[in-house]
């Protein structure tokens, strides 16, 4: 079914094998071999498809494409970390619910707020991970609305719009508009 899913979505969408090759980081030979059921992705290329096709990991695996359906709401959405300091392995993961932290103490320079994803919970509680830094708590909530909006229209990926980021400087966090 991936190989079927996969040339669906890049046929649907004017590409050449060429052009998704680019578009992944593979070789057009790659792409021809993933659509010919000969082989598949890593899962890093996994997520890239699924990422730039707007489509969950799901879909690409196991749905057979159908021409009529409309986005079903979701609810989970993936979203990839803003923070350095996490593996790659750990930035992206999927998550159900937000929250936003007011960081106490913040100097005028500093990021005012931090979005918590929610993605799982247990018998100790919610278990949540840091995603980005805001430069206020408007912005935060923003970022909040916008993904909720997203999974209300059935997208399984989100990119964060509104983070900053950010630097130390000594036991500060400062904004570092430097880095885009």
């Amino acid at each position: 079914m991936f190989s079927e899913n996969l040339k669906k979505l890049r046929t649907d969408k004017g590409l050449s094998q060429e052009q998704l090759s680019e578009i992944i980081d593979v070789s057009r030979q790659s792409i021809s071999k993933y659509e010919s059921g000969v082989t598949e992705p890593s899962f890093d290329k996994l997520i890239a498809i699924a990422k730039y096709f707007d489509v969950s990991i799901d879909f690409l695996l196991l749905s057979k494409s159908n021409n009529n359906s409309a986005p079903i709401k979701s609810d989970r959405i993936a979203i990839s970390s803003h923070f350095e300091s996490l593996e790659a392995f750990d930035s992206v993961a999927s998550y159900y619910a937000f929250t936003i932290s007011k960081i106490i103490g913040s100097n005028s320079n500093g990021p005012q707020a931090v979005v918590w994803g929610i993605y799982d919970s247990g018998l100790f509680g919610d278990k949540k991970k840091m995603l980005a830094y805001y430069r206020s708590y408007e912005d935060a909530k923003k970022e909040i609305f916008s993904i909720n909006a997203a999974m209300q229209q059935g997208q399984t990926n989100y990119d964060l719009q509104y983070f900053v980021n950010v630097k130390t400087k000594g036991l500060n966090y400062i904004i570092d508009d430097s880095i885009k």
